[in-house]
């Protein structure tokens, strides 16, 4: 190879000339063989570059051209490449694989899942919702009739016991004051006449005894005539005790009439928000009382606390509707006391029986989501409601703080406190089966344990997700809580474990069951429990 470089290189320019017109001119075997021998060459001159990084490019011995390995070399450069890149990959995946092996691989050799026992509070809840109420309002209506004028007032308006609210217009309350006038002094007349009647009769009783004693006397004075004198005594001394009391009734009646003129002036009877103005100036309206009460109220209101009058307005004890939508009542003017609110929500009668009063509660309203207010059960309706067949009894809840954005008729709803254990050993509901009154665990040495033991325990409380474990149980141990689902089998629709010689089953998973044997209260969706001793929530 290198003889026939050399010899190339001799030749220069004439030979390669040569050659080009020899090739020319050879035959195809003959290029044919020229063709193997430049293959040759260049696998020498691959062999050879490294050590020989200056020479020229090699020229077939053939046909004198020059060699160009370029394209076999660039082929095995891609190869090399190839399989590097390839080696690369496996590594990487190698020890990705290992690191998962690593920090699940002891994992994925138990068939369970757990979760420890520990100690905590457990709160069971009753829910109920209903609506928001006002304790104290007051329906105001005229003690008059007439037409409505100067109307003061708007919905949504604070007002001061006595503000003046409205005006009732009545031309005929001066008139009845002229003639109560003259029947009260008609009346006055008439007790004059009686006392004057009495007078003469007693004149005349006292004369007659007086001429029956004189030994000097004219005219005979017999004992008829005296009874009779005291007769007319007796009668004008009736007649005087009536005309008196006709008097009185009068003068009641005049002062009557001055107080129905004056009612033209409708106020306030207590501090409070309109809720409802029902009347419009030029309206007319009746006189009369408004209903009142202690209890029922609703947006707008229909109640006020009995005992409270004012001029111009009246109340009396008793009970007025109730509504959750808008006022009920059709008195011209509804005043509401704010801080009065409390919410009165419906529970079912299975849940009841646990509800007592002065219970804990916590109420939350939809339309202020960060807003929670706690209070206490202040009263426990004796009948309860049937709708469709659904049974359900009244719980009112008295807030411990009032707070300025609710109104009476926002949604509530509430969760009472029937029951709390607190330092209480506490697993979750999917942890115990209950079978033939007598409940179990399943217990494992550890979260990797493939193994596990079956427990009886004692349990207490519960609620929907964890239940307390009276006896049988320690903190800190493990429990079953339920069934890894198999890999291969991971499109299924859920797997299941049973306890050994037990019969049921549980979902893993499962917030339910758990029935505890001589638990107490009742279980509902609020329920809470708070593991690690955290007390029940602030003011519970």
């Amino acid at each position: 190879m290198s003889e026939h470089v050399e010899e190339s290189a001799a030749n220069g320019g004439s030979t390669s000339q040569e050659s080009d017109t020899g090739n020319l001119e050879a035959s195809p075997d003959d290029r044919a063989t020229a063709e193997e021998a430049a293959t040759d060459e260049i696998d020498v001159e691959v062999v050879a570059a490294s050590d020989e990084p200056h020479k020229s490019r090699p020229q077939s011995a053939a046909s004198g051209e020059t060699a160009r390995p370029g394209f076999p070399r660039r082929r095995r450069r891609r190869n090399t490449r190839l399989w590097i890149a390839v080696g690369t990959l496996a590594m990487v995946a190698l020890a990705v694989w290992q690191i998962i092996s690593a920090t699940t691989g002891s994992q994925a050799t138990s068939p369970y899942t757990t979760q420890q026992a520990q100690k905590g509070t457990l709160a069971v809840t009753v829910d109920g919702s209903g609506y928001l109420y006002a304790r104290n309002t007051a329906n105001v209506s005229p003690k008059i009739s007439g037409t409505v004028s100067g109307l003061h007032v708007g919905v949504g308006r604070k007002v001061k016991e006595g503000d003046v609210l409205f005006y009732v217009d009545n031309d005929d309350l001066d008139t009845a004051v002229t003639k109560a006038l003259i029947s009260y002094r008609n009346a006055k007349q008439q007790v004059y006449q009686a006392q004057k009647q009495l007078t003469q009769a007693e004149q005349q009783l006292d004369k007659l005894e007086g001429s029956s004693d004189s030994s000097s006397r004219t005219t005979q004075v017999t004992d008829e005539d005296i009874e009779m004198a005291e007769d007319d005594v007796d009668a004008a001394e009736e007649g005087l005790a009536a005309a008196k009391e006709s008097r009185e009734a009068e003068y009641e009646a005049y002062e009557e009439a001055i107080e129905d003129r004056d009612s033209r002036k409708v106020v306030a009877p207590m501090d409070g928000v309109i809720t409802a103005v029902n009347v419009e100036t030029g309206d007319d309206v009746t006189g009369g009382t408004a209903s009142s009460g202690t209890e029922a109220a609703s947006t707008g209101g229909t109640s006020s606390t009995g005992g409270t009058s004012a001029t111009g307005s009246s109340s009396s004890n008793g009970t007025a509707s109730s509504s959750t939508g808008g006022s009920s009542s059709s008195a011209p003017i509804v005043i509401t006391d704010m801080d009065s609110l409390y919410a009165k929500v419906s529970v079912s009668e299975v849940d009841v029986t646990s509800v007592k009063r002065k219970q804990r509660a916590k109420v939350t309203f939809d339309a202020l989501p960060t807003l929670a207010i706690t209070g206490k059960v202040s009263r426990i309706d004796p009948s309860g409601a049937n709708d469709q067949g659904v049974v359900t009894f009244d719980v009112n809840i008295a807030f411990d703080v009032q707070d300025k954005r609710l109104k009476p008729g926002m949604s509530a709803s509430t969760s009472i406190v029937t029951a709390v254990v607190q330092d209480a050993i506490l697993v979750p509901s999917a942890a115990v089966e209950t079978t033939g009154g007598v409940s179990y665990v399943q217990v494992v040495s550890s979260s990797q344990a493939t193994t596990a033991q079956t427990v009886s325990v004692t349990t207490g409380l519960s609620n929907d997700t964890m239940v307390q474990i009276k006896s049988g149980l320690k903190s800190g141990q493990h429990v079953v809580t339920g069934q890894r689902v198999d890999q291969s089998t991971a499109g299924s629709s859920g797997s299941s474990f049973g306890l050994p010689g037990m019969g049921g089953s549980r979902s893993s998973g499962s917030s339910g069951g758990g029935s505890s044997s001589g638990s107490s209260g009742s279980k509902s969706s609020g329920s809470s429990s708070q593991p690690g001793g955290q007390g029940p929530p602030p003011g519970m």
